[in-house]
Order: structure tokens, then C-alpha cells, then sequence
């Protein structure tokens, strides 16, 4: 990844142990990319369900992903979006439930 420019890594200023590593503007637009493809995907697979039927779709993962006494922490609800992703994430998620509706129809 950091050859293809997707991240930088740096050696810690605090402990000689640890390396940094932060996504580079190129790793943000790849993400995005794979991120929407992602969606596409997700929105054609999902296209015969019910908002109901994914609903419970969606309860029976977190069912499953606690079965061993752990809560999943990765569902969207759970995470912490700065300010500034707020207006992206919204703009996403239309984008996919317009995309499964229309292949709904």
C-alpha cells in the first residue's frame, strides 16, 4: 500500500519501537472508489429485499456476531463520523438505496 502511495509510514518520534502510518490523499480517493463499488455491489444483491427483510436481516448478524458474548462494533450505527463525513456518508447511502430501489422496480 504505501508503494502504491496509499498510506506514508514514519518511524515514531517517541518511542524508536513504533512506526506511524497515515492514508495519504490517493489512499482516501481509493477507499472512496472501492467504497462506492462496494455499495453497487451491496445495492444489486439486496435489490429483491424488503427494507423489512434487510431489517431482519441485519438483527440476525448481530445474533450471530455475538455469539460468543462479544457485541459486533463495526455496524455504521455504532461509529463515530466526524462533522465533515456527515454530508458524504448521507450522500452514499442515497446513492445506494436509489440504486437498489431502482433495480427494484
Amino acid at each position: 500500500m504505501e508503494k502504491k502511495k496509499y498510506l506514508t509510514v514514519a518511524p515514531s518520534q517517541l518511542d524508536k519501537r513504533a512506526v506511524n502510518i497515515s492514508i495519504t490523499t490517493e489512499g482516501y480517493q481509493a477507499f472512496r472508489v472501492c467504497s462506492e463499488r462496494t455499495d453497487e455491489f451491496l445495492a444489486d444483491i439486496f435489490r429483491e429485499f424488503t427494507t423489512e427483510e434487510l431489517e431482519t436481516f441485519c438483527t440476525l448478524l448481530r445474533k450471530l456476531y455475538r455469539f460468543d458474548g462479544q457485541e459486533q462494533e463495526d455496524f455504521e450505527e455504532n461509529m463515530d463520523f466526524h462533522t465533515s463525513d456527515t454530508e458524504r456518508v448521507l450522500q452514499h447511502h442515497q446513492k445506494y438505496l436509489k440504486r437498489r430501489t431502482d433495480n427494484h422496480k
